[in-house]
C-alpha cells in the first residue's frame, strides 16, 4: 500500500477569477500543455471547462501527484469555431493535462526496470527476490556469510508519469524473468561431448557440470542435454559456512609369515575407513555451487590399515630318484640319490582384490568427483594429487594397488590399443616426442580424459586429440578385467 504526501498544481487561474474582457468578434484554439483541445466561440468557455477537470482530477487522484499544465488560447476564423459539448472538451482536456507523482525507480546496471511508490517498498522487493536462496541456506544448517547480487542494483528517487508506477507484484515479476532461457541439445549419430562443445562455443567441463551422472562413454542419438542454464535479469550471489564428513581411505599394509607358504597370504585384519570433517566456505549463484574454498578439516575417526600375512614358508626340498647313482651289482644293494628342486616360483597373483564394485562407469564417476583438487606434485590424495597419485588414489577406492610412478604404471593392468580404448583405461604420455613416459591420465570415453594437470595446476578434463596428449601418447594399460 503506497503512503501519499502532500502534492502540488501548475494550472491556469480558476475561470471566475479572471477578469473578462470583451472579446472581439472570432473564435479560439485553445490549447493545454501545448496540444490543441478544440476551437470555442468564448475563451472563458473553455476555462470553466478546464476548471472543472480540475476538480475532478484532485478528487481522483492522491494527494502526492502533481497536476502539470499550462493553458492558452490561439484566435482563429470564426468559421472554425465548433459547438463543442462539454463531455467532449472535458475529454480532450484530460488527456492533455500531466499527472506526475515521485516514485522511487530499480535500475540494473543503470537500466531501469520498474517504478515503485516507496523506497519501503522497493527494498521490500528486492528483499523478496533473495529470500529464497537464504532460506535454502538455512534449511540446510549453515551459516550465510553473505548475500548480494551480482549485478549493480541501485533503488534511486524519479519524478514519473503516475500510471507508470507499478505495483508490487507485477515489479517482483519483473525482476524475476529471464534474461536467456536454458538452451538444449539433441544428439546426433557421430557426436561426441568434444564436438558438442566445439560446435557451440561451450567447453566440455561446462557440459559435465550441467548434465551431472551423463555418461559420456554412451551417448546415444536423440538424447537431450544441457548446453546452458537459464540466464536471470538478477543473479543472486550467496556465501554460507557449511561443514561435512569425508571417508578417509585405508591403507594396507604386508608383513612376513613363516608360517604360511610362499606364494600365498592371508588377511590377518580387515581395513576400515576413517572420518574426517571439513569446513568450507561455498559461494552460490541463483542456487547453483560456483565454488568452494577449504577453510580446515578435523579427523573424526582414524582409518585402520587392513594387514594381509604374506607367506616366506619355503616348500620342503623334493626327493628324487637318481639311476645313474643306482648299483647294480648282484648281492649288493642300490642306493639313492636325493637331491633338491633347484628353483621354485611362486605363483603369480593379482596386486590387488577388486572389491566388486569396479566397473567402467563406477571408475569414471569417481575420478570426476576429484574435479577442481589441487595438483601437488608427490600428493597422493585425497585432498592433492600428482598425475600418478591421482591414477593411483581412484583405483585404490577399488581396492587395486597401482605402481606410484607414472613409468611403472606402464607394467600395471595389460595393454590396449588406442583402438580399443574403454572407460576408466590408464594412458600414457611422454613430457616431449620421443621421451620416456612421464604422465599418465585416465580415460572417460568419447575421446575424453581426466588428470592431474601440472600445468593447470588442478584435476581437469581434456581431449584425447589435444596437440599435447597427440604427439606424447605411448599407449595404455587396462586394469579392469
Amino acid at each position: 500500500m503506497c503512503m501519499f504526501t502532500a502534492g502540488t498544481l501548475t494550472s491556469f487561474a480558476p475561470a471566475e477569477r479572471m477578469v473578462k474582457q470583451k472579446e472581439n468578434a472570432g473564435a479560439y484554439e485553445m490549447y493545454v500543455n501545448d496540444v490543441s483541445v478544440g476551437v470555442i466561440q468564448h475563451a472563458a468557455r473553455g476555462l470553466d471547462y478546464y476548471d472543472d477537470v480540475l476538480k475532478d482530477l484532485k478528487e481522483k487522484y492522491p494527494d502526492n501527484v502533481d497536476i502539470i499544465s499550462d493553458v492558452h488560447f490561439k484566435k482563429v476564423d470564426a468559421g472554425k469555431a465548433e459547438d463543442v459539448s462539454e463531455d467532449k472538451m472535458a475529454e480532450s482536456i484530460e488527456k492533455a493535462v500531466d499527472i506526475e507523482t515521485e516514485a522511487f525507480a530499480i535500475k540494473v546496471n543503470g537500466n531501469t526496470v520498474c517504478h515503485v511508490c516507496s523506497k519501503e517498498q522497493a527494498d521490500h522487493i528486492v528483499n523478496a527476490i533473495q529470500a529464497p536462496f537464504v532460506k535454502s541456506i538455512e534449511t540446510a544448517a549453515n551459516e550465510v556469510q553473505e548475500v548480494k547480487f551480482a549485478e549493480n542494483v541501485k533503488i534511486e528517487p524519479e519524478k514519473v508519469p503516475y500510471d507508470k508506477v507499478t505495483e508490487e507484484k507485477e515489479a517482483t515479476d519483473m525482476l524475476r524473468q529471464n534474461k536467456e532461457d536454458k538452451k538444449k541439445y539433441t544428439i546426433v549419430e557421430g557426436d561426441s561431448l568434444w564436438t558438442i562443445a566445439a560446435a557451440n562455443q561451450t567447453h566440455v567441463n561446462d557440459i559435465l557440470t550441467l548434465n551431472p551422472g551423463l555418461d559420456v562413454s554412451n551417448l546415444k542419438p536423440g538424447q537431450e542435454i544441457e548446453l546452458s542454464a537459464e540466464k536471470k535479469l538478477l543473479s543472486v550471489v550467496t556465501k554460507e559456512k557449511s561443514s561435512y564428513q569425508e571417508e578417509i581411505p585405508f591403507g594396507t599394509e604386508e608383513k612376513e609369515d613363516k608360517s604360511i607358504p610362499v606364494g600365498k597370504s592371508r588377511t590377518v585384519q580387515e581395513g576400515r575407513n576413517g572420518k574426517k570433517e571439513i569446513q568450507v566456505n561455498i559461494v552460490r549463484e541463483n542456487g547453483n555451487e560456483v565454488s568452494r574454498e577449504i577453510l580446515g578439516e578435523n579427523v573424526v575417526e582414524q582409518p585402520v590399515s587392513k594387514i594381509i600375512a604374506k607367506g616366506t614358508k619355503k616348500p620342503k626340498p623334493v626327493v628324487v630318484e637318481d639311476a645313474s647313482m643306482r648299483r647294480t651289482s648282484a648281492g649288493k644293494s642300490s642306493r639313492k640319490a636325493r637331491t633338491s628342486v633347484a628353483s621354485y616360483q611362486a605363483p603369480v597373483t593379482n596386486r590387488g582384490a577388486a572389491r566388486g564394485s569396479a566397473t567402467q562407469s563406477a571408475v569414471v564417476a569417481f575420478a570426476r568427483q576429484q574435479l577442481g583438487k589441487p595438483y601437488v606434485y608427490g600428493a597422493g590424495g585425497p585432498n592433492a594429487f600428482d598425475c600418478s597419485g591421482f591414477t593411483s588414489y581412484v583405483y585404490s577406492h577399488f581396492g587395486y594397488q597401482l605402481n606410484r610412478v607414472s613409468g611403472a604404471q606402464a607394467a600395471d593392468g595389460r595393454s590396449v590399443s588406442k583402438a580399443d580404448l574403454a572407460p576408466g583405461d590408464i594412458l600414457l604420455f611422454s613430457r616431449k616426442p620421443g621421451g620416456p613416459i612421464g604422465h599418465v591420465a585416465i580415460y572417460m570415453g568419447g575421446g575424453q580424459l581426466i588428470h592431474a594437470s601440472n600445468s593447470h595446476k588442478k584435476i581437469i578434463t581434456k581431449g584425447l586429440n589435444g596437440s599435447y596428449f597427440s604427439k606424447n601418447y605411448k599407449g595404455a594399460r587396462r586394469i579392469l578385467n
